[in-house]
């Protein structure tokens, strides 16, 4: 099974990739060219190089190569391949020293692997006379730099195509977002096969993520053109009886919005009372309410599916009757959890449930419109400041608006 990178992958634009390559020596020749140092015959002879050299000349050298973006080292004591994961690096090179200082000769085995799916998988060896500084500096590494090279081009194909909308913003291919241009497609070199987890985002289109198997030339990605919709206008019920009408604002397809609009209780359908039960009747009380609110979606831009939120609404409470603020409470708020469901027409449903909490004037006491009167199972005074109604109730439709 093919590993998966969370983050973004390390390929870069023009088709380079960053390289972790993990470097073990044989200790036992390693120690013994230590101490012997290098004597192949009179006019070459020196001492053999320090780790930290090899490890310098063996990033000097494959970071020369074109497809090559950055050469890194594997940590001490760490899993190379949990570290290449970690940080998004495709490929990873492992490599092997071993030799005979009575020979003399240095033994380079090594096996390059892509790591998106392990499908690709080189095995090489190679051997040469133990080296010189100025040999790793040259020659020596450069049978595993051009392996690395022509390894790179058979995963990296130059044909993978986005097509968008102009300006796009995605996300998920290269460490930087990549912008579709005017012609509304876009080329670029990815490596295959390859697993990606992209996410698209536009003013004008509603912001997408999703994930692409790229495992053919010629791959195509088709960025969905679901249209943004910045407004909406809610028509709802409030306590499934009174009608409410509100005008929405979003920042973005999913995230804070701002809400402004009417509530009132002057006029209200009752389905049924405790007299009658099949009589249908009126619930009427003088107050308008124009109230100011705020909330935030948490789910993504995933289409079709329930996106909860939560928001708050300030209300003024005006009585009709007495031409002013409402005896019973001038202000009060309300507070919800709300799931919304949109349809593949302009047309979203929703429904609302939370808590309404009066902030009361000290005169209230006799006051014709406490709260909502029949409205919930639990209606607590707080002292003589707060009133809480719950549950308090709300659903309806929103319309969607393209401005």
């Amino acid at each position: 099974m093919g590993l998966f990178f969370s983050g973004g992958l390390a390929a870069q634009e023009d088709g380079r990739l960053k390289v972790l390559y993990h470097l073990e020596f044989d200790e036992d020749f390693y120690f013994l060219a230590q101490s012997a140092g290098v004597q192949i015959w009179d006019a070459y002879a020196g001492p053999f190089p320090e780790r930290e050299f090899w490890y310098y000349a063996l990033e000097s050298v494959l970071g020369n190569a074109s497809r090559i973006a950055q050469v890194l080292r594997s940590a001490d004591g760490a899993d190379p391949v949990a570290q290449a994961v970690s940080g998004g690096i495709p490929v990873l090179v492992d490599i092997h020293i071993t030799g005979d200082i009575d020979v003399p000769y240095t033994k380079v085995r090594y096996s390059i692997r892509e790591l998106f799916s392990e499908l690709h998988v080189v095995e090489h060896t190679f051997q040469e006379n133990i080296p010189l500084e100025e040999d790793l500096l040259s020659y020596f590494w450069l049978p595993l730099s051009s392996d690395l090279d022509a390894f790179i081009e058979t995963i990296i194909k130059p044909s993978f195509q986005i097509q968008g909308p102009a300006g796009t913003l995605v996300y998920g291919f290269t460490k930087e977002p990549l912008k579709i241009p005017d012609t509304e497609s876009l080329f670029l070199d990815v490596p295959m096969p390859g697993t990606y987890a992209w996410e698209m985002v536009h003013k004008r289109y509603t912001r997408r993520r999703g994930v692409f198997m790229a495992d053919k030339e010629h791959a195509v990605l088709t960025l969905p053109r679901q249209r943004f919709f910045p407004t909406s206008v809610d028509v709802g019920l409030f306590q499934s009886r009174f009608p409410e009408l509100w005008v929405s604002r979003y920042l973005k397809s999913h995230g804070w919005f701002f809400s402004i609009g009417l509530q009132q209780q002057f006029f209200g359908i009752l389905l049924s009372n405790s007299d009658d039960p099949l009589h249908t009747s009126f619930n009427q009380r003088p107050l308008f309410m124009p109230g100011i609110g705020a909330g935030y979606r948490f789910r993504g831009p995933e289409p079709y599916r329930p996106k909860p939120y939560i928001a708050g609404t300030l209300f003024a409470r005006f009585n009709a009757e007495s031409s002013g603020f409402d005896d019973f409470s001038p202000i009060n708020a309300l507070f919800v959890l709300g799931y919304e469901w949109e349809t593949p027409v302009w047309l979203k449903f929703f429904v609302e449930l939370g808590a309404a909490f009066y902030f009361l004037r000290k005169d209230y006491e006799g006051s014709r419109s406490k709260g909502t009167g029949d409205s919930g199972f639990l209606q607590l005074l707080v002292g003589d400041v707060l009133y809480v109604e719950f549950p308090a109730l709300r659903m309806g439709i929103k319309v969607l608006l393209p401005f």
